[in-house]
């Protein structure tokens, strides 16, 4: 109950990407899926940003190469090609930085509180997109999701879209 009430004091606004991996190749997309899952990211983020605010994305690092993989796709969105209607200019006015930050410190006695938060907000969501149906964690949740009480394509993408996608409760 401590660590429910934690979250629920916690100020924030959640947009969650979830891709279904399976059905994403099925239908043929050849784009690295994380460089998808980050342009959404960077999308909604922008659209919940509201009156000029700046923030940072902290990325969960997975490994080097992979690291240096997707933050030259992220400088050449934010810097060269921008994302759909949002131009490069807007994307450096609203974001202060991007970082991939480790699980954990380099001695393995730390976590990073952020991306620990993060990860307690992202398994309801996860656990209610896979089962189509919200769980009593998501409940908890739901109101810290963008767009709320309209979240889907706002608060939570699902892609690619699939005809059966969680309802509202």
């Amino acid at each position: 109950m401590a660590l429910t009430n934690a979250l629920k004091n916690i100020n924030c606004t959640i947009i969650s990407i979830n891709i279904n991996l399976v059905e994403y190749l099925k239908k043929g997309y050849l784009h690295n899926v994380y460089e998808t899952a980050f342009d959404f990211i960077l999308e909604r983020y922008i659209y919940a940003t509201k009156n000029n605010k700046k923030g940072i994305i902290m990325l969960e690092a997975r490994g080097k190469t992979e690291d240096i993989a997707l933050l030259k796709h992220i400088n050449d969105v934010i810097n060269n090609r921008g994302r759909k209607n949002i131009t490069t200019q807007e994307l450096k006015e609203k974001i202060k930085g991007i970082y991939f930050n480790p699980k954990w410190n380099e001695e393995y006695s730390a976590t990073y509180v952020g991306l620990e938060i993060a990860d307690l907000f992202s398994y309801p969501i996860h656990q209610s997109v896979k089962y189509k149906k919200y769980n009593q964690a998501f409940l908890v949740l739901k109101e810290k999701l963008d767009g709320y009480p309209n979240f889907l394509n706002k608060g939570i993408k699902i892609f690619p879209k699939e005809k059966d996608d969680i309802n509202h409760p």
